[in-house]
């Protein structure tokens, strides 16, 4: 039993010897990436809607016109991987400040461009504009553009807050041009 393990400290020794006489033994490095956000942003959605803001330049106007506003609005995404595609429609009702029983109707559509974070989702967006009021000779066109952020409170509920800038091209008259800057806050159930 001793030569037994006199042998085996003998034969330890020198496999250690060799191994040291060959050089340092390189060991491999694994790196480990964390795993990528589990998201999925694809699939229609609809939801209610408020906004708040702001319109320069109205014909004779020297200054800014305040507004809040309150609707409904629906899309659809399509989640490419980290890009996320899409579009949304809405429409909405507003009041001025300026003129406080005076409602305007307005509707958009939306082209959406946004970045698939896990469960937020950053976005810009353009899109085109129709305003239009008793006041109004007609409806009122305009072109639009914003950026945003969505976050996912569920996997079926999110809430979303973005800032849209929209101008009004010959505004009621030719030539002129009318500005609107909107703060909207919206809540939308995910199908």
């Amino acid at each position: 039993m001793k030569s037994t393990s006199i042998l085996a400290i003998a034969a330890a020794t020198m496999i250690a010897g060799q191994a040291y006489a060959s050089g340092p033994v390189e060991v491999p490095v694994v790196i480990v990436e964390p795993p990528a956000p589990v998201s999925d942003w694809t699939g229609f959605y609809a939801g209610l809607h408020i906004g708040t803001g702001s319109v320069s330049d109205i014909l004779f106007i020297p200054f800014g016109v305040n507004y809040n506003a309150a609707g409904l609005y629906a899309g659809y995404l399509h989640d490419m991987g980290t890009m996320v595609i899409g579009g949304e429609v809405a429409i909405d009702r507003a009041r001025s400040s300026f003129l406080p029983g005076l409602n305007f109707n307005h509707a958009s559509l939306d082209l959406i461009l946004g970045y698939d974070a896990g469960n937020v989702m950053p976005f810009v967006f353009v899109g085109a504009d129709s305003l239009n009021s008793a006041i109004l000779p007609a409806a009122q066109s305009g072109a639009s553009l914003g950026l945003g952020v969505t976050a996912k409170v569920t996997d079926s509920v999110a809430i979303t807050a973005k800032y849209r800038y929209t101008r009004f091209n010959n505004f009621v008259v030719p030539g002129n041009t009318a500005n609107a800057g909107t703060l909207v806050l919206g809540a939308d159930f995910r199908f």
